[in-house]
């Protein structure tokens, strides 16, 4: 049988900035002190006395229609049953094409090895909740059936919209709808997030005709050598920025 698709809900208005979740998976993933699948970005907008604070935690959005997963070589970014994207360290080639595709900014590359959120699949195929959630101290975060995450999060809007007219709920459309819904008190841009993000048309094509075929089409062959090209620019830089810092 198959399970359920399942998401998680991320509401804003909710979450105290403790970071308990951030912590929690890292003892999940066994991970050191310096290295986070999550990280929190914070805004500010306004004049004193008149200013809105707004935090977001990014990590993988687990978008249905995932760049990362279509692009990445080595299968270690997949897509579980339930729909979250997760992610096996001990696959991982250090390439960087998933921190390059991803319409969020969310992955990133350190000593060779992607930093991204693994999606907890011991936990969910167990049909736990994964670790952030279930560490959550202020209940922003929750886990569930999508359909039933989705209602949540338009009843929550409907609520927050008597104080906050602005709020909605962001789950973009042009990456196929994500299983990380957020809750937001205002618009996207105000916590630093895309309006409208989009999985880019060539990683379709290597979705839909390279890697089902097995053959390479020409559009296919132009995208990867594109892309190839911006990794391979972005590691050039990497390489100089490393070490003019060690010349420093």
């Amino acid at each position: 049988m198959l399970m359920p698709e399942a998401a998680i809900l991320q509401d804003t208005s909710l979450c105290i900035e403790c970071q308990a979740c951030r912590v929690a998976c890292q003892l999940q993933n066994q991970l050191p002190p310096d290295v986070s699948y999550a990280r929190f970005q914070f805004r500010e907008s306004g004049v004193f006395p008149e200013v809105s604070h707004h935090v977001a935690r990014l990590t993988c959005q687990h978008c249905a229609d995932a760049a990362c997963v279509a692009i990445c070589p080595t299968g270690a970014v997949y897509k579980g049953e339930e729909g979250l994207t997760h992610f096996d360290p001990a696959r991982c080639s250090g390439c960087g094409y998933c921190a390059e595709v991803c319409p969020f900014a969310v992955p990133t590359v350190k000593a060779d090895q992607a930093v991204r959120c693994a999606g907890c699949p011991a936990l969910t195929a167990d049909g736990q909740p994964p670790a952030c959630v279930q560490t959550c101290l202020a209940g922003a975060l929750s886990y569930g059936p999508r359909a039933q995450q989705l209602l949540r999060a338009e009843q929550r809007v409907a609520a927050l919209r008597r104080r906050w007219p602005n709020a909605n709920v962001y789950s973009p459309g042009g990456v196929g709808g994500t299983h990380l819904i957020w809750v937001l008190r205002d618009s996207p841009e105000a916590y630093g997030l895309p309006a409208d993000p989009i999985t880019p048309a060539g990683i379709r094509v290597l979705k839909d005709v390279v890697q089902p075929a097995g053959l390479l089409s020409v559009a296919a062959a132009a995208a990867i050598s594109a892309l190839t090209f911006v990794v391979a620019r972005r590691n050039a830089r990497r390489v100089l920025t490393e070490h003019a810092d060690k010349e420093g």
